[in-house]
Order: C-alpha cells, then sequence, then structure tokens
C-alpha cells in the first residue's frame, strides 16, 4: 500500500504505521483509541460507530437475506463503544456529527441530520439519524439507498458524506477524523473536496478494501487534471 505522506494535528510522533497514505487521507489499522492522543484535534468528527443492536438482528428474510447487511457477522463487529471512549472521541474534534448518535448517551442537539433513505419495504428503517453538536437548523437529506452498492454492511453513501461536510459543518472545515472508517467512505468524499482526513479501521480485511477504494479514488481524481 502507498505511504509517505505524513501529517498530524499534534506535531508528536505517530507510533501506529499508516496502512495507507495519499495527500489527502491516512488510513491506519488499529484501535482508534491508541492512535488518539497523538493526532491533535480536528475540525471534525465525521463517523458511523457500530450501534450495538440486538444480535438477532442479523435475521434476514425472503429475497434479502443475502443483502450485506445479513451477510456480515454481526456478533463480532457491532460492539458499540462506551461512554468512555464517545468522551475522547468527543475531545478530538472541535464539530461533531455521529451517525445512529440515537444509539447513545449524547445531549439534545438543534442541527440533527435525517437521511431519508426513499425505503420501500415497511419491514426496514425509512430513515437515519446523525447527531451533531452543530448550531444550525436540522437538515433532511434524501438519497435512495439502492443507489448505491455496499461493501461494507452498514456503508453510508458517499454523497450523504460529502454534505455532512460541505452543508452540515462549517465552511472553515478542513481536517476530518473518522475513528470507525469502514470501507473508507469519509475518506473518500474528503478526498473529493479537497479536505484532510485520518481514518481508523481495526478490521484488516475493511482497511484493504477502503485502501484500493481510496487509491481508485486517487486516481480518478487526478485523471480528471487532464480532461
Amino acid at each position: 500500500m502507498q505511504i509517505g505522506y505524513e501529517w498530524n494535528l499534534s506535531g508528536k510522533e505517530i507510533q501506529m504505521k499508516p496502512y495507507y497514505q495519499n495527500e489527502s487521507v491516512t488510513l491506519y489499522h488499529g484501535d482508534c483509541l491508541e492512535v488518539l492522543p497523538e493526532l491533535g484535534v480536528f475540525d471534525l468528527l465525521l463517523t458511523d460507530p457500530p450501534y450495538g443492536l440486538p444480535k438477532d438482528s442479523s435475521n434476514g428474510r425472503g429475497k434479502l437475506k443475502n443483502r450485506s447487511f445479513n451477510a456480515g457477522n454481526i456478533q463480532i463487529w457491532d460492539i458499540a463503544p462506551d461512554g468512555i471512549t464517545l468522551s475522547l472521541l468527543m475531545k478530538s474534534a472541535v464539530q461533531h456529527i455521529i451517525w445512529g448518535g440515537n444509539y447513545f448517551e449524547l445531549p439534545p442537539c438543534r442541527c440533527f441530520v435525517v437521511w431519508d433513505k426513499c425505503q420501500p419495504w415497511d419491514n426496514f428503517s425509512k430513515c437515519e439519524y446523525a447527531w451533531t453538536s452543530i448550531v444550525k437548523p436540522a437538515k433532511l437529506f434524501k438519497l435512495d439507498t439502492r443507489s448505491y452498492k455496499k461493501i461494507h454492511p452498514t456503508q453510508k453513501p458517499i454523497q450523504l458524506m460529502e454534505y455532512c461536510i460541505e452543508k452540515v459543518a462549517d465552511k472553515e472545515t478542513v481536517t476530518v477524523f473518522d475513528p470507525f472508517a469502514g470501507s473508507g467512505t469519509t475518506g473518500v468524499a474528503c478526498m473529493n473536496l479537497k479536505r484532510k482526513c485520518i481514518l481508523v479501521e481495526m478490521e484488516e480485511r475493511y482497511c484493504e478494501i477502503a485502501a484500493n477504494r481510496l487509491q481508485s479514488t486517487e486516481k480518478e481524481l487526478s485523471e480528471k487534471l487532464f480532461y
């Protein structure tokens, strides 16, 4: 994997070695708590942590039984961060957008974000909710959940993460942190918007997927410069 670009906000030497790097994004494979003290403070924490759903939530039925959520092993990966972890993550950034915020003990917020998934099935969620620490009117984003292919069981669309960065966070937002990176969607959004981003992911198979996506995005953006 490509390495060689080094940046962080703390000025400290980061002990964990990057799994992948380019000029915009650095991806680490490991526990976010291990690298967090060395990273400094970001403009924005934008993340979609495990929610800790009931462990029978993976029992899909009918035509949808093989969808990515059900194909994943929820008993292993869907372990929600505890209160101490959330508290430390809140200190890692000035602004915060946390998808699935309704599953965690967070204070009331004004600028919550709702993703209308245009979901046609009554036995699946019609929308998803993000808690934010941002003081703006609440936001609504519409995108059909069937309009993009999922690699990770809870993968969000790139357009949604771009919306969070461009329309929800402050315009001055330059640096973004995602400690539960999954397949790297936040990193792809940051590359598209010319933002700096650090990603951390515990599962190596998703680190590999994220690195491949970031590398492909870098190639696509580079090719656009010549057309």
